[in-house]
């Protein structure tokens, strides 16, 4: 009943490992999709040397495409992602499954992750049923493709999601409006990437992530509206904010990062304890930044903090 869609991109290092966490679930029956989204078939080998489905795209085509792939592969009613670098413990699509079936109206069903140097990031008890406010103000960490348990059906009618602004963001907006989500409170997703990359609730971070997030605010511009026109600030807000971090986790000093605290600050309500800490590690660079963010996720998150990755 489940397809578990595994995408990959030039990390045969690492897929193994991924497709050996999919295949020993303890839940049955469970098939398993290899994606390979270099254009190349270049996973075909590892794939073969396992029983799964191997599909590839014909060229590069972005992770969205590959999980469109995956979707329009899978024969089960239920889809869980799983990127090449991250794996799942055993028990994670039956535990999933369970809460899945309890649950009246619920078509999406997330858990807590693991980084690799141990940290954890539990669900936020607020995060379940109706998520769109939180889905659109990119508040919804830790559920991230890695982590959803998601029905077929309503997947593919958010699908192509390649068709989307941005990477999982979207997707999950678009899950929200149609669908409620619940969770399995437990670190059952093991993630390859380190906090420090900063992944959030609105996609992978990178270089040129604020045009991506600013793109998708502007893009549910009617929908904020309509909701609550509040939400639009917290995303910008949240968007700067994750902007200024990855300017700094990749420069000493960075006036780009400055400039995108200050605008966090603008679009915070009221005081605001991590961009006004923020806006001012940032004029220190990247030393201050990192010891003011030690300080606040061991003191304010927590060692195991619920809803937030950094």
């Amino acid at each position: 009943m489940v397809s578990i869609v595994v995408t990959t991109h030039y990390r045969n290092d690492v897929l193994p490992e991924a497709i050996e966490s999919a295949l020993d679930q303890t839940y049955d029956p469970v098939e398993v999709i290899v994606v390979d989204g270099s254009g190349e078939e270049h996973a075909r080998d590892v794939a073969n040397r396992f029983d799964v489905t191997y599909v590839a795209q014909d060229e590069d085509r972005g992770i969205a495409a590959d999980r469109d792939l995956g979707i329009e592969t899978a024969t089960h009613d239920y889809i869980h992602f799983l990127d090449d670098d991250d794996r799942l413990d055993p028990s994670t699509v039956e535990r999933k499954m369970d809460v899945m079936n309890e649950g009246e109206g619920v078509g999406v069903v997330y858990n807590g992750l693991r980084w690799e140097n141990g940290h954890e990031v539990r669900p936020d008890p607020e995060i379940r049923g109706n998520v769109l406010e939180n889905a659109l103000g990119f508040e919804m960490a830790p559920c991230l493709p890695s982590t959803m348990l998601i029905d077929r059906s309503t997947l593919r009618d958010v699908a192509p999601t390649a068709d989307l602004p941005g990477d999982d963001g979207p997707m999950k907006i678009e899950l929200a409006r149609r669908t409620e989500f619940d969770f399995v409170d437990d670190a059952l997703t093991h993630k390859g990437d380190s906090p420090d990359a900063l992944s959030s609730g609105g996609g992978e971070v990178g270089e040129d992530e604020d045009s991506v997030r600013l793109s998708i605010i502007d893009y549910y511009d009617d929908l904020y509206e309509k909701v609550n026109p509040e939400l639009k600030r917290a995303a910008l807000r949240r968007s700067h904010l994750l902007e200024a971090a990855v300017r700094l986790e990749n420069q000493f000093w960075s006036y780009e990062a400055i400039r995108h605290m200050v605008l966090a600050n603008y679009h915070s309500k009221g005081f605001d304890l991590a961009c006004a800490g923020g806006l001012l590690a940032s004029f220190f660079g990247r030393p201050a930044w990192k010891y003011g963010r030690r300080l606040h996720n061991r003191f304010v998150l927590g060692d195991s903090h619920n809803g937030s990755i950094s």
